[in-house]
């Protein structure tokens, strides 16, 4: 509670202190989103509830939804140093499920001190909020709610190690708090850094790039049984790495290929690490009146001791996830400051854990697609 409270002081006193100030660019916009989505809650095609199998009509929450997001940006810049503050509130309503409403609040203060012509300064201090009922079946190892209190704070130099290079280092400290559910009161700690590299040239007057980044992380949980008062203790270590090429197909377009590995070790009881090799792209195309981006994986995750089982209910070895996940996003201008958006999300989880008698480290399909308008101001 004290760290929450220090980080909270802190949030506020550097907000304060610069945005008296009068002498500042803001940027801001407004936008709304009619979509439809698919298993919102992300629950399997078919499990067994009370003795009675639930098939894909009663197991999924499937809804169209209203969303309104907005973001503003704020930024002031005097001598060799800036500050930014980011905010990007977001809701979404659904019509036929109104229990799988949620919002989200994330803030962002930024603070940069250029010391030399290559070397730069770069803190952050960030908060986010989701209210959200519900579990998140992408964290079945700990039952999680869907919504929490996010607190980061991170520091880092930008800075080359020759001519073409820019390299990255940085260190953090956050702290995540779950929303109390009936059973339990989830939270946890973390630290770790960051560092990465790349290397940049032009070639036929585009620019090129390619790298690596490296991560760790150590996470300590504390669960308590609200029944009791029980406490229980978790520590995760996570190590990432990184290759990545960016490649431009024109001043305005480029693609990014990768390749990251992920490695999770439970310190705890070793029951929870995991491995996982994941391929990916991205791909954007912006132009005056016109821009177009897209993300997608695919990721092979193989726990180390979690078993699956078939549909008999017998263990048929480690459990292994494989992740599809696919986004678009599209933006056009129609008038002076009004954009047409257009989204797109898939997340396909494909599990070797096959059995109807639960619904958690389970398949799963969860989609959703739309159409908006965008004012910035």
């Amino acid at each position: 509670m004290l760290n929450k409270k220090i980080f909270i002081k802190g949030f506020l006193f550097f907000l304060l202190l610069q945005c008296k100030t009068i002498d500042a660019q803001v940027k801001a916009s407004l936008g709304t989103f009619l979509g439809y989505e698919s298993n919102i809650n992300k629950n399997p095609e078919q499990f067994l509830l009370d003795g009675v199998l639930m098939g894909e009509e009663k197991a999924y929450q499937n809804s169209f939804f209203q969303e309104v997001c907005s973001k503003i940006k704020y930024t002031k810049e005097w001598r060799k140093s800036d500050f930014k503050l980011y905010a990007s509130p977001k809701a979404r309503l659904f019509f036929s499920e109104p229990k799988a409403n949620h919002w989200t609040l994330p803030l962002r203060i930024q603070f940069n001190q250029v010391f030399k012509k290559n070397i730069k300064w770069e803190n952050n201090l960030k908060y986010k909020l989701r209210k959200r009922d519900g579990f998140d079946l992408d964290e079945n190892e700990l039952s999680i709610p869907f919504g929490y209190s996010d607190y980061l704070a991170n520091t880092g130099i930008h800075f080359r190690l020759f001519k073409n290079n820019r390299t990255y280092v940085k260190g953090f400290y956050g702290i995540r708090d779950f929303d109390k559910s009936t059973a339990k009161d989830v939270k946890y700690n973390k630290y770790g850094g960051v560092l990465s590299s790349k290397k940049v040239f032009w070639k036929n007057h585009l620019q090129h790039s390619y790298g690596v980044k490296f991560g760790f992380a150590n996470r300590n949980y504390t669960i308590k049984t609200l029944s009791d008062g029980k406490m229980n203790k978790r520590n995760w270590q996570y190590i990432d790495a990184e290759l990545f090429y960016k490649y431009p197909l024109s001043k305005k377009t480029f693609i990014q290929p990768s390749i990251s590995y992920q490695k999770r070790m439970d310190k705890s009881d070793s029951k929870y690490g995991y491995e996982q090799w994941k391929p990916a792209v991205k791909f954007s195309y912006k132009k005056k009146c016109f821009l177009i981006g897209l993300n997608a994986s695919y990721a092979l995750r193989i726990f180390n001791k979690i078993t699956a089982k078939n549909s008999n209910d017998v263990v048929m070895g480690g459990l292994k996830y494989k992740y599809l996940k696919m986004k678009l996003n599209v933006e056009h201008p129609f008038l002076k400051k009004w954009y047409v958006t257009g989204e797109a999300y898939l997340n396909n989880r494909i599990s070797n854990n096959v059995t109807n008698t639960t619904t958690a480290y389970r398949s799963y399909d969860n989609y959703y697609y739309g159409i908006g308008l965008k004012f910035k101001f």
